[in-house]
C-alpha cells in the first residue's frame, strides 16, 4: 500500500509530476511508497479497475497530499478523494495553488493549516511532515536538499503560470461581466439607433427635389440631433451629484451658482446640510457659502457651464423655442428646470 497519496486534477499533472520528483530526489521519498494517477511508475497499473484502485489506494495512506488548484475543484472525482481524506480522517497536507484562497481550505476539509505552494519556506515543513509520518526515507545529503529546493522553484517558476484556470466565475465576477454586457448592449443600441436616423436622413434627401425641402430635411433632422446633445448635458449634470449627498442639499448648490440658492432651513434640513459641510461641499463660515472651485464639484461647474453654453447658443434658440412651447423648462436661472430635469 502507498504511504503518500498525491491528490490532484488531471489538468495539473505536469505540477503532480514535479512534486513526485521533489519528494524523491529531495527528500528520499522511495518511488513505492507514492502513489499519483497521472505519474507513470507511480499510477494505476494497466488493466486494474480504476475506480476500485484508487478506492484502495485512499483507505489508509500515512499522507495524503492534495494539490488544490482552480481547477481541482471544479472536478468531482478530485472532491470525492478530499471527501474520503476528511470522512477517514486521514493525515492531510492541503496545498493550495495560485487564486485559491486559504478559506476555501477551512470551507472543504477542516482548520487544517495549508501551505500556498508559492511559499518557498513551506518545503522545509514539508520535509518536516514526511519525515514525522515514519516513512522509510532513503538517504540524501545536505547539499542534494539546497540542489533540489532551486530546481523546485525553477520548475515552479514555469508550470504555475501554464496551469489551467477554472471556468466556474464567481458571482462577482458574473456580475462585473453582466455590467459590461449591459454597457455594451446600450453602446449598441444608441449606434443602432444613430444608423437608422443616417439612414433616414439619406433617403429623405434623395427623394428631395429642390434646395428648400433640402433645409426642411435638414432642419429637421438637426433638432433631433439638438434634442440628444441637449439631453446629454442634462444626464451629465445628474451624473455630477457629489456621492451620498441629498437632492435637497444637490438644488441648493446649482441654484448657488445662479446666486438663487436662497438661507438654508436648518430647523428642518440640519442633518443633510451638516453633511454636505462635511463633505467639504458647503463651508461653516458665515452665510455657508458653496465651496465652488474645489475637486469635489469640478464636475458640477463644468456640467453647468456647457448646459448655459448650449442654452446660450443663438444657434439653439429655435430648438428651445419648441422645446417651451411643449411647456419644458429651459430657464437654467430657474428652479423649476432643475426639479422638472433632474427630478430635485
Amino acid at each position: 500500500m502507498s504511504e503518500i497519496f498525491i491528490s490532484h486534477a488531471v489538468a495539473d499533472k505536469k505540477l503532480a509530476r514535479a512534486l513526485v520528483s521533489f519528494l524523491k530526489e529531495a527528500i528520499g521519498v522511495p518511488e513505492k511508497s507514492i502513489f499519483c494517477s497521472s505519474v507513470e511508475g507511480h499510477g494505476i497499473p494497466l488493466g486494474a479497475d480504476f475506480n476500485e484502485y484508487m478506492k484502495s489506494k485512499i483507505q489508509e495512506p500515512k499522507l495524503v497530499i492534495l494539490l488544490i488548484t482552480e481547477t481541482y475543484l471544479e472536478r468531482h472525482f478530485c472532491l470525492m478523494e478530499l471527501g474520503a481524506a476528511w470522512a477517514r480522517s486521514l493525515n492531510a497536507c492541503p496545498v493550495v495553488v495560485g487564486d485559491v484562497s486559504f478559506a476555501t481550505v477551512t470551507n472543504t476539509i477542516g482548520l487544517k493549516q495549508a501551505w500556498n505552494i508559492s511559499n518557498h519556506a513551506g518545503l522545509n515543513d514539508l520535509k518536516q511532515m514526511i519525515v514525522a509520518t515514519d516513512i522509510e526515507l532513503e538517504r540524501r545529503g545536505p547539499h542534494a536538499w539546497d540542489d533540489k529546493r532551486s530546481e523546485w522553484r525553477a520548475k515552479l517558476s514555469k508550470i504555475l503560470p501554464k496551469l489551467p484556470k477554472g471556468t466556474i466565475a464567481t458571482r462577482q465576477e458574473l456580475d462585473k461581466a453582466n455590467g459590461v454586457v449591459s454597457n455594451l448592449k446600450e453602446i449598441i443600441s444608441d449606434l443602432e439607433g444613430q444608423l437608422d436616423r443616417a439612414s433616414s436622413q439619406i433617403d429623405a434627401l434623395k427623394a428631395c427635389k429642390d434646395s428648400e425641402q433640402v433645409k426642411d430635411v435638414l432642419k429637421g433632422f438637426s433638432d433631433t440631433s439638438k434634442n440628444e446633445e441637449f439631453e446629454q448635458l442634462v444626464e451629465n449634470l445628474s451624473d455630477a451629484k457629489p456621492a451620498r449627498v441629498w437632492t435637497g442639499v444637490y438644488l441648493h448648490i446649482l441654484l448657488d451658482y445662479f446666486g438663487l440658492s436662497g438661507k438654508i432651513d436648518w430647523q428642518n434640513d440640519e442633518a443633510e446640510f451638516t453633511a454636505a459641510i462635511q463633505y467639504k461641499l458647503i463651508s461653516d463660515d458665515d452665510g455657508y457659502p458653496v465651496l465652488w472651485g474645489t475637486k469635489k464639484l469640478k464636475k458640477v461647474e463644468a456640467a453647468l457651464r456647457n448646459l448655459s453654453a448650449f442654452l446660450d447658443d443663438p444657434e439653439n434658440e429655435k430648438f428651445i423655442s419648441a422645446k417651451e412651447d411643449q411647456d419644458v423648462p429651459m430657464d437654467l436661472e430657474d428652479r423649476t428646470f432643475f426639479e422638472h430635469h433632474l427630478n430635485l
